[in-house]
């Protein structure tokens, strides 16, 4: 048994859920589950991988313990491909393993700090947000990618609830998210 993610603060709900609802699909996969290939030649260990490697570069930015290689500079495709070669080789579960606990160091920095650290701007990735819209960005991106994954193994998922949706819904990075662009600039969507 899995132990909980910490309490975290109202705005970064729907992380902590997509990521509950994420590990219990993980849960009930057989070992060749994982080597199925879900999206653009990734398998579901890839996807995992890349799901931390993601995490991990909001974790470092907000101060939070990161797993895996030493992070070595904020691009998401970059920082992916080091996870993605990390985990090869790997058995699957250590891959969730590294997974659940990267998003646990999130839920545990958030929860500590309290809603005075939604504000504040921070940049991920290329991009300068609210930790709560990176959160939002970040619950957003672990519900499309469990939804991948339910697809290709034909899995029925429930949708995430109402009151988590909107934030996920307004996440002020999902055109990055849904474009595929990448090597973009910093840019500040932290105004209007």
């Amino acid at each position: 048994m899995r132990d909980r993610l910490a309490t975290v603060p109202s705005y970064a709900e729907p992380y902590a859920a997509r990521v509950a609802a994420l590990d219990s699909l993980l849960g009930s996969l057989a070992t060749d589950d994982w080597a199925r290939v879900i999206l653009e030649g990734w398998t579901v260990q890839d996807l995992i991988a890349h799901l931390t490697a993601v995490d991990g570069l909001v974790a470092a930015t907000l101060g939070a313990r990161v797993v895996g290689p030493p992070i070595s500079g904020d691009d998401r495709l970059a920082r992916t491909a080091v996870m993605i070669v990390d985990s090869h080789g790997r058995p699957p579960e250590r891959t969730r393993d590294d997974w659940w606990g990267q998003a646990g160091s999130l839920c545990e920095r958030v929860g500590a700090s309290g809603p005075q650290l939604a504000d504040q701007i921070v940049g991920v990735g290329g991009f300068r947000l609210s930790v709560q819209d990176h959160l939002a960005s970040r619950a957003l991106e672990t519900w499309i990618h469990t939804e991948d994954i339910a697809a290709v193994l034909g899995r029925a998922l429930s949708s995430p609830d109402d009151v988590h949706l909107r934030p996920m819904t307004d996440a002020r990075e999902f055109c990055f998210l849904v474009s595929g662009r990448s090597g973009l600039a910093v840019h500040d969507l932290s105004r209007p």
